[in-house]
């Protein structure tokens, strides 16, 4: 028996990677700083170069100089390389620095204060306000702590102590004020003062300073109590004027008439100053109104003002307006003048007083008025007196319908007592009236009287007066003229006269005049009327004939208008239409109507009824037709319009319009039946037995379905021919069902379609066409 091997599993394991050094504090560092040295990439023991297995090496820190860490990883037995050297370096702290500060505790405006730093030796600065500069300057007035730095290698020396520096506030250059201004005058004295701030006070060059009332100069600074001074103040002069003398007031003119000149008041004492009167002027015052004016005055020099001066009164007395004079500025002779006048004050007094009747010639009249010594302008008044015009005279023309009158002899204008103005006006009925002639304003006057005014002719209305005035062929014509208030006189020579109506014989289209002519010889416009002569239609020549169940009757001649036709059942009217049909036993008569002239009426035309249902005899046998039509719906959920029947309804079907062909299969002999529709085109198909080839053909709107022969084996076949049809989404279909007749025969000949009645029928006899009629 043979032994199996025993088998040994033998695991190999990797060698560790080379692992990678850093520190966590980055490379350099200062010395004050601690970092952790970690080997990377080790899931087992790590070996440093000075055996230690510690990973990190933490809180690592050192003085100045170069650090190297290497190290391995053992797994699982395994070592891996040494990593690659990792050169740790350490830099010194630098020094401490020390702040220097030069010009410590100037005052402001008088340089700088300076801060610099000792001990940063080819160090770079950092200042506790994040500046790095060498040295900080200072000028503005106040106190300044600052701490420094050294930084070298990225190594941060302690802070500093703090230095304090100091600039002290130098007060501000003083304003200097005048509480009445640096120009015064000897009376209004003024109080001197300085600008300076808190916690300083001024020095002046001058301290005359309260109620100062002379000339004066004066320069101030201010004085800080920390030991600063501002700067010196612009030098203020103070000026004071004396005040000048009173002066005097003069009056020229005093107490004239207003209108006579002005009164002036004038200033003495004021040389070479300036004027201010008590209302305000400034300049000498002039008066030319009435009235007393009270004023004083005062010089004005270097802005001093006197005392005013004493009041002066002047006096201008009111002088009366002109009187007012009033009157008619015309007047005719003998008539009063009429005038007037008066003052608002004082008196009249007549310079060329007025007549109280006037006679003829012109007149100036002047007065003034006399108030308190004063008087006024003269007025004056023109005033002319006419003589009167001479009586017009009135002459009249008269024609028809009017009568002109016309004034002759007037040397002015002339007006009527109608109010017309006109030398002629018209007048169209009998009438009283007054002519006037104004000349200057003096009117005279004549009366007239008039006779009656001759009348006018009126215009005429011409009409027909024969109630056959239609004109139609040649025939006697009257016509009329109405609202003639004299005589009518025609144009044509009428043949005979009736009064104001006129017979004429009418041959062709006429236009007829006439006007009216009144007994005082005044005729009026013409006026006419047009007559149109109009041809006789012929009279109807009637034929009649029958079609599609239908008696017609028609003209075998021309017309040449409307066909009225005549058949006594319409209450006597007419009817127009182009044919006349009927179905039923009538005497018919027509009559032409053109452009409104009617033809002699006709001879009567007689038809006999017709019978228009379907009946077909052929030898033993009677075949007749049954037709329904059932209409369903194209679409389930959609039901037909009411022009559409819905599902289940019946009726019987009208196929006017419904074309139908069919062909023939050569084997079987069967029909195939097509039938054309407005809408849609299906095929039927005819059942039955022993059906044969046939023809098809139409007569008019009946359409042949060929000659089937069809032969029945026995009672109780049927023939159906079926037709689908559809309108929007309905559908529908139509049967024919043709029941075999009782007997036992051959039953063959045409199926016809005829329009009369919508209905199939059966009709002829074995292999012959359709016989009888409809």
């Amino acid at each position: 028996m043979s032994q199996i091997p025993a088998s040994i599993i033998v695991n190999v394991n990797p060698i560790p990677q080379k692992l990678l050094v850093n520190s966590s504090s980055g490379n350099p560092i200062c010395e004050y700083n601690q970092t952790n040295i970690t080997a990377i990439g080790c899931n087992g023991t790590v070996y440093w170069t000075d055996n230690s297995r510690e990973n990190p090496i933490a809180n690592f820190q050192r003085q100045q100089g170069d650090y190297n860490f290497a190290a391995k990883c053992e797994e699982r037995g395994c070592i891996g390389p040494q990593s690659d050297n990792f050169r740790l370096i350490v830099y010194n702290r630098p020094a401490k620095p020390v702040i220097g500060i030069s010009n410590n505790n100037i005052c402001s405006g008088a340089g700088s204060m300076t801060m610099t730093v000792n001990g940063c030796i080819g160090a770079n600065i950092k200042w506790s306000d994040g500046d790095t500069s060498p040295i900080k300057t200072f000028s503005n007035a106040g106190g300044y702590d600052y701490k420094v730095q050294c930084i070298q290698n990225n190594c941060e020396s302690e802070w500093s102590d703090t230095a304090h520096g100091e600039i002290r506030q130098t007060p501000n250059q003083p304003g200097i004020s005048s509480s009445n201004g640096w120009v015064i005058c000897e009376y209004n004295p003024t109080n001197i003062s300085a600008g300076c701030e808190n916690n300083t006070y001024p020095v002046w060059s001058n301290n005359n300073l309260n109620n100062v009332h002379n000339s004066e100069e004066y320069r101030v600074y201010c004085q800080s109590n920390n030991g600063c001074r501002s700067h010196d103040s612009q030098t203020e002069n103070l000026v004071v004027y004396n005040r000048p003398a009173k002066p005097v007031i003069g009056i020229s003119n005093n107490n004239i008439c207003s209108g006579t000149g002005s009164m002036t008041m004038s200033v003495n004492g004021c040389n070479g100053a300036n004027i201010k009167w008590s209302d305000g002027d400034t300049s000498p015052i002039t008066f030319s109104n009435a009235g007393g004016y009270d004023y004083r005055v005062q010089c004005i020099q270097n802005n001093c003002e006197s005392e005013w001066s004493d009041n002066a009164h002047g006096q201008i007395r009111q002088t009366p307006n002109q009187p007012g004079i009033s009157g008619p500025s015309t007047l005719c002779e003998g008539q009063s003048t009429n005038i007037n006048t008066g003052c608002q004050t004082g008196s009249v007094v007549w310079k060329n007083a007025p007549q109280n009747i006037g006679s003829v010639g012109s007149y100036n009249y002047t007065a003034v008025c006399q108030n308190n010594g004063c008087e006024s302008s003269t007025s004056g008044f023109t005033q002319t007196v006419y003589s009167y015009p001479g009586s017009p005279s009135i002459t009249e023309d008269r024609q028809c319908g009017k009568t002109i009158l016309s004034v002759n002899n007037c040397g002015g204008s002339v007006s009527w007592s109608n109010g017309a103005s006109a030398n002629a006006i018209e007048i169209f009925s009998q009438t009283n009236i007054t002519a006037y002639c104004s000349q200057n304003g003096c009117v005279s006057s004549t009366f007239y009287s008039s006779q009656d005014v001759k009348a006018n002719a009126n215009n005429l209305i011409l009409f027909i007066a024969n109630d056959y005035g239609q004109s139609c062929g040649d025939r006697p014509i009257w016509l009329g003229a109405s609202g003639c208030n004299g005589s009518v006189s025609w144009e044509q020579n009428p043949g005979e006269r009736e009064g104001n109506y006129a017979k004429f014989n009418l041959t062709q289209t006429t236009t007829y005049r006439a006007n009216c002519v009144t007994n005082g010889g005044c005729i009026g416009s013409k006026s006419d009327i047009t007559i149109v002569r109009k041809d006789v239609p012929p009279t109807p020549v009637l034929a009649t004939s029958v079609s599609n169940c239908q008696n017609v009757i028609s003209l075998s001649n021309n017309c040449n208008g409307s066909i009225v036709w005549h058949d006594f059942s319409h209450g006597g009217k007419g009817v127009v239409l182009p044919v006349y049909t009927t179905s039923e036993a009538k005497l018919v008569f027509a009559e032409c109507e053109s452009a409104g002239c009617k033809s002699a009426l006709s001879n009567g035309a007689f038809v006999s009824a017709i019978n228009t249902q379907p009946s077909w005899q052929y030898g033993e046998a009677y075949c007749s037709s049954d037709q329904r039509t059932t209409y369903r719906n194209f679409t389930d959920n959609n039901p037909c319009s009411n022009s559409n029947p819905r599902n289940g309804q019946e009726f019987i079907a009208s196929l006017d319009g419904v074309n139908i062909d069919y062909t023939v299969d050569p084997n079987s002999g069967d029909i195939a039946v097509t039938v054309n529709t407005n809408n849609t085109i299906r095929n039927g198909t005819w059942e039955g037995q022993g059906v044969r080839n046939g023809t098809s053909r139409q007569e008019g709107n009946r359409f042949f379905i060929g000659n089937p022969r069809v032969s029945y084996a026995g009672e109780g076949g049927v023939l159906v021919f079926s037709v689908v049809m559809s309108a929007g989404k309905c559908e529908g279909y139509t049967s024919f069902v043709i029941p075999h007749p009782v007997k036992t025969r051959s039953c063959s000949g045409w199926w016809i379609f005829e329009t009369c009645r919508d209905v199939w029928s059966k009709g002829g006899a074995s292999g012959s066409g359709p016989r009888g009629s409809k």
